[in-house]
């Protein structure tokens, strides 16, 4: 059986990652680790109950389903959102912000992200530093989010079958985005269960390219030019520290 559901959150993965290129993937380890009414359309591609199944073996079959669920569910939440404050979101400068702050982010483990992204140089890292990096990737990945979310429009999205993962506490909830011009676009998802037994995204892919592979690549080159992690957080934040003086004398 079909179901509609209204998808948002997912254009900002297009543009951002539409350009990089492919590389071969990591891991994860096990956690210790124009504001336009937007309307999209949901559909599984197969029927309900074989969703449930399919990708997820014994005891994780259900498991992988309210995975599924609860990406479903955030991009609803956040595109009914956007429906009920159409009028005044060109007003609200940070709207956007605010919306993914109280959506999705909750469900983003930038810790676990930033372990990958980091790699050798996150396993010297003191605990200060790793928090520093994962709260700048928190405001890079809210930003590209943000852009994507202001230029929304209408788009049909497939969920399709859950993938198996090698790790059974992991999923990758599959979606086709379908656009009124050009080739669809596959969207994944990538969750894992955390000690805590709660889903967490830690990766995005679009066309098989990882969002997460992709940062490691442009973040680990400027580590390298500034000499180190200490180095680049450090550049960092003389940038936000100018940004905000030219903020402050801004009338």
């Amino acid at each position: 059986m079909a179901i509609n559901k209204k998808i948002a959150g997912i254009v900002f993965l297009v543009s951002s990652c539409a350009t990089f290129n492919s590389v071969a993937e990591d891991v994860i380890e096990q956690p210790s680790l124009n504001s336009n009414e937007a309307s999209t359309t949901v559909v599984v591609n197969e029927p309900q109950e074989n969703v449930k199944l399919a990708g997820v073996y014994g005891a994780n079959q259900k498991q992988g389903h309210s995975a599924q669920n609860i990406v479903m569910q955030l991009s609803e939440d956040i595109l009914s959102d956007m429906k009920r404050n159409k009028n005044v979101i060109e007003a609200s400068p940070n709207y956007f912000n605010d919306l993914l702050e109280r959506t999705i982010v909750k469900h983003i483990d930038f810790n676990a992200s930033a372990r990958l992204i980091l790699g050798k140089y996150g396993k010297k890292a003191t605990k200060a530093q790793k928090e520093e990096f994962a709260n700048i990737l928190h405001s890079k990945i809210v930003k590209i989010y943000s852009k994507a979310l202001a230029a929304f429009t209408d788009q049909t999205v497939s969920f399709l079958p859950l993938k198996k993962e090698k790790n059974p506490r992991k999923v990758q909830v599959r979606s086709k985005i379908e656009q009124s011009t050009g080739a669809a676009i596959s969207l994944d998802y990538r969750l894992y269960k955390n000690k805590d037994d709660q889903w967490k995204i830690y990766d995005f892919k679009v066309e098989d390219v990882s969002l997460v592979i992709s940062l490691k690549n442009q973040y680990q080159a400027e580590i390298r030019k500034k000499g180190g992690l200490e180095g680049f957080l450090k550049d960092y934040r003389k940038t936000q520290e100018k940004t905000i003086a030219y903020k402050a004398n801004t009338p």
